[in-house]
């Protein structure tokens, strides 16, 4: 009598700051094997990313699944890396999805009318700008280039396909270039015609499409985002999600589009939208604290509760739910007593007050929908937690698994016809209790840091309304 070998499915998540990895027996959902790497220093700078570096990453772990019996693998990606390569994947430039760079060039883009078209405003995350940038100072390059892609459809292509074959980016991603047509689910020939890019864009696919890779099927996957929201809710419509990793995404699965300045929409799946935003940094922040005040960082042993400095965390501009390229941040309220422990809580204090900042802009957008947060990410800590739930009145869960690459665990089964579709909300087995916590009344402290918190952001948006 033999005993059948259990499917194993594989996800990995390419982030901004590591690559992780998980090993999932298909049919229970139950988690064997996971990791990640830290990347070297020098990967991931404010205006550029080494993809080449990226993609052997990549490959070696596509080869320690394989080695773990897997038989699919889903991936995930960081948001929109804009890479121009040649036809042999020798790269000409990459630019990140939070750089700067092309920002002077949003004007002469409004005309363009990018929430009708793409259903988002137009902001840094784009590549219209950084293309017009690249018009007007390497023109060269972009005249060299072959194909325009971003690092999901480099990194499976580059893998899957044979050198000088046109590249393939699923329809999720390209949404985000701001080249994408929401309604017609197809480029946008207007503003592509004004770029003069016709012939350097890839073929569009959907995240289910796989490709065989040393007797492994390969899924291209979409961006973390999403991927994140599939292994937190599922394509439930009653709890928002958030990751809290090196940005913050938070975000709800709709049926309609959220037409909003502040957030984006995204195309999701099984027919839904994702309303979402994703800040510019959040355990970054941290980073950058520890650096600064030369001291380590242990959030969950702060006491948030005592009055401190306000501290607005704007240290690259904001994405969502500021949409500023030129907002800054900085200490307020700072006197002669005040000390490096003080100014350590204040920073930690600035990312509950973020968190809790976007999760009201959901709740807005959902009309009252939302009473629960679903969240994880490596910055999903109890002392944030508390805070988030008490200042929005929301339900806090903290997932004791990472959704991302449970979420490329799914897209790999859904396109090996492993499930027909996927799950309204996410159970898994063998999972851990559940962390749920329940909203108590805040600390009256807490309540007027956070009100500071948001008057002081609005005094910055208004002080850099041109914009």
């Amino acid at each position: 009598m033999s005993i059948s070998t259990p499917l194993k499915a594989g996800g990995i998540d390419v982030g901004s700051s590591s690559i992780k990895w998980a090993v999932y027996e298909a049919e229970t959902l139950t988690e064997m094997a996971s990791g990640r790497e830290r990347y070297p220093a020098g990967i991931f700078n404010r205006d550029s990313v080494d993809v080449q570096k990226i993609f052997r990453l990549f490959r070696k772990y596509v080869h320690l699944l394989r080695s773990k019996g897997v038989s699919r693998i889903g991936l995930s990606c960081m948001a929109p890396v804009m890479i121009l390569t040649g036809r042999h994947w020798e790269t000409y430039s990459s630019f990140p999805y939070n750089t700067l760079i092309g920002s002077d060039h949003f004007t002469e883009l409004v005309d363009f009318r990018f929430m009708e078209k793409t259903g988002n405003p137009l902001n840094v995350q784009m590549f219209p700008q950084k293309i017009r940038w690249m018009m007007k100072h390497s023109g060269h390059l972009l005249e060299k280039a072959v194909y325009i892609t971003d690092l999901n459809g480099y990194l499976f292509s580059r893998l899957t396909s044979r050198e000088g074959v046109k590249p393939v980016e699923d329809v999720s991603s390209a949404l985000e270039w701001g080249l994408f047509d929401i309604r017609s689910r197809a480029w946008w020939n207007d503003i592509i015609d004004y770029l003069k890019i016709e012939d350097k864009l890839p073929e569009l696919v959907t995240p289910e499409y796989a490709s065989e890779y040393g007797g492994v099927d390969i899924s291209i996957g979409t961006v973390d985002t999403l991927v994140s929201a599939l292994g937190s809710v599922g394509i439930s419509k009653k709890n928002a999600f958030a990751i809290n990793g090196t940005t913050l995404c938070a975000g709800f699965v709709t049926n309609k589009q959220v037409r909003s300045q502040g957030l984006y929409n995204d195309i999701y799946f099984d027919g839904n939208y994702l309303v979402n935003g994703c800040n510019s940094q959040y355990s970054s922040i941290i980073d950058w604290a520890e650096r600064l005040l030369d001291v380590k960082i242990d959030v969950n042993r702060v006491d948030i509760s005592r009055k401190a400095p306000v501290f607005l965390p704007y240290l690259l501009g904001e994405r969502c739910p500021l949409f500023s390229t030129s907002i800054r941040g900085g200490f307020f309220e700072l006197d002669a007593d005040t000390g490096k422990s003080d100014l350590v809580r204040s920073v930690v204090c600035s990312l509950a007050y973020l968190g809790a900042d976007m999760m009201e802009s959901l709740a807005a957008a959902s009309e009252g929908k939302l009473k629960r947060v679903v969240a994880g990410g490596s910055l999903t800590k109890k002392n944030l937690a508390t805070v988030i739930s008490s200042l929005t009145g929301m339900e806090y869960e903290m997932l004791d698994y990472d959704p991302t690459t449970l979420g490329a665990v799914l897209i790999a089964m859904k396109a090996g016809g492993c499930m027909g579709r996927y799950p309204a909300g996410i159970s898994r087995a063998g999972r851990n209790a559940k962390m749920i916590f329940s909203p108590t009344e805040p600390h009256k402290e807490q309540i007027a840091a956070y009100e500071k918190f948001r008057k002081l952001r609005d005094m910055l948006i208004q002080a850099n309304s041109h914009d």
